[in-house]
């Protein structure tokens, strides 16, 4: 099955990129053939999460404008293999580019170059960045931080989704915190949950492993060592429709796995 997944949030600084980065890395790493596509034409930074910036020669716009062929905007990323990069341009704004354009991009990703999976990262807002960005997906992941104002956003775009009839939704709850969950100073994931009535495809804690990762354009997800790695195995096999349950953040003291990550949490949060 050939699918387009389009990664949005409504409200910027969720960690949008991050996710799209990472979960475009676990379907790559899990043998599928994956396209990355930076729909946030005038502020990219994908290229710089992958560490590709000065890699970049072709862009999306330059492709819509004829200026080059697909092939030559697409980039092979080093040291995973299946992934592919689609940058955008760092200097055009949202409106060089119209829905139909995103639709063509994909529909030639999939049938010219035979990808599994193509990825797009969403710009914040629901205006045309957002317009271009849905227009070829087949279903959507919804990233939400825990505090109202961007549950109360994602409300929003999700119902957007929905009235363009993408209905396979999931949300990744992002930079969630237990100490501040216990304190009832953040939203738990089931409060979430109820609010939002989508499933759940991952929770990953507020990181600085996650800043440092970003700076140096490596991934996180590349460390296999460290537990975030085995979150987002978790969140992938979701997105992939396998049944993975969720683990209580707040109670599971389990062995294993989970162990390691709420002592890793432990330190990441100063307890």
């Amino acid at each position: 099955m050939q699918e387009c997944i389009v990664v949005t949030s409504g409200k910027g600084g969720v960690g949008k990129s991050t996710i799209s980065t990472n979960l475009a890395v676990r379907l790559a790493r899990s043998g599928h053939k994956v396209a990355l596509v930076d729909a946030d034409i005038g502020l990219r930074n994908l290229d710089l999460l992958l560490g590709l910036e000065q890699s970049i020669s072709w862009d999306l716009v330059q492709y819509v404008q004829h200026r080059c062929d697909l092939a030559d905007v697409l980039l092979p990323v080093p040291n995973i293999e299946n992934l592919f990069f689609v940058p955008t341009s760092q200097t055009s704004d949202k409106m060089a580019m119209v829905p139909d354009d995103m639709i063509e991009v994909v529909d030639r990703l999939f049938g010219q170059f035979e990808f599994d999976y193509v990825v797009i990262d969403c710009p914040a807002g629901i205006e045309r960045g957002f317009e271009n960005a849905v227009a070829p997906a087949h279903r959507s992941i919804v990233v939400v931080t825990p505090d109202v104002s961007s549950v109360r956003d994602a409300d929003r775009v999700i119902d957007l989704l929905q009235k363009k009839r993408i209905m396979d939704i999931q949300l990744v709850i992002n930079r969630y915190r237990p100490d501040l969950v216990e304190q009832g100073d953040m939203l738990d994931v089931q409060d979430i949950w109820q609010i939002l009535s989508e499933d759940v495809a991952g929770v990953f804690l507020e990181s600085e492993e996650v800043l440092r990762s970003s700076n140096c354009g490596v991934p996180v997800v590349m460390n296999d060592s460290t537990v975030l790695h085995s979150l987002y195995a978790d969140a992938a096999h979701r997105v992939l429709g396998r049944e993975v349950p969720l683990v209580d953040l707040q109670h599971q003291e389990s062995n294993g796995v989970w162990s390691k990550f709420l002592q890793w949490a432990r330190v990441q949060m100063g307890a």
